[in-house]
């Protein structure tokens, strides 16, 4: 161990830039840690949006995935966005929306969007492409997602969750993509994206559900991640 150091705050996520330089999320802000672990260099908050998943470039971008509750009876959230895409609407009181941020290597917030869906949104993972583009996923179970497809079927009937893979164009003024595809009781728990702009996700394991064969393709595994995962999902562009 080189180093270890106290956040105060209990941490959700962490990346690395190419100076070697740490983001950390923590509640509801980001910090940034020299590479030698000895200086806060800066921190952001996010008004009540809970910051999680984390993907940082080698230039220090930071690209997360946040949640904040809907306004309901007696209580207004802070919910910033910047340049938003779309928005999503609560099912019921206490619902709380999902988001796409990115935030700038100073600490400004660049950009800040609703994944869209309708009730409870709860993000599954992030990551980017080497031309800067954004792919995110989460799930829901009352869809409402900006689909630019129709959903993918699954075979034998529908499924609780309705998990959701959005591309977000480097220049931040619209979606590549936005597609659907139900997976029954499983839910996406990370997304990683390989050179060729495949989009692969890991979702928690079940044996019920398969997703269609063909352009949403299925594999099976036993380690994925570092998590035991059955089911993998991978979606080309």
């Amino acid at each position: 161990m080189t180093y270890a150091t106290y956040l105060n705050a209990g941490g959700a996520g962490i990346g690395v830039d190419g100076a070697g330089n740490m983001y950390v999320t923590t509640l509801n802000a980001l910090l940034k840690l020299s590479a030698d672990g000895s200086t806060l260099l800066w921190s952001a908050t996010f008004g009540d949006m809970r910051v999680r998943q984390i993907v940082v470039d080698s230039a220090g971008n930071t690209y997360m995935q946040g949640t904040c509750p809907y306004n309901r009876s007696g209580a207004v959230f802070v919910c910033p966005t910047v340049n938003p895409l779309t928005s999503g609407r609560p099912q019921s009181q206490g619902d709380v929306g999902a988001y796409v941020l990115k935030v700038s290597p100073s600490g400004s917030l660049l950009f800040s969007t609703s994944m869209g869906g309708v009730g409870s949104v709860t993000p599954g993972g992030i990551g980017i492409d080497a031309a800067g583009n954004i792919y995110a996923t989460a799930w829901d179970v009352y869809g409402g997602f900006p689909l630019t497809r129709p959903p993918y079927a699954t075979p034998g009937g529908g499924g609780t969750f309705l998990t959701v893979v959005e591309a977000i164009a480097a220049d931040l003024s619209r979606f590549l993509y936005v597609v659907e595809f139900q997976t029954g009781s499983l839910e996406p728990r990370g997304l990683a994206v390989d050179r060729a702009v495949e989009v692969v996700q890991a979702v928690a394991p079940d044996d019920d559900v398969e997703a269609e064969a063909g352009p949403l393709a299925e594999q099976r595994g036993e380690l994925v991640g570092g998590a035991a995962v059955r089911h993998v999902l991978e979606l080309l562009e």
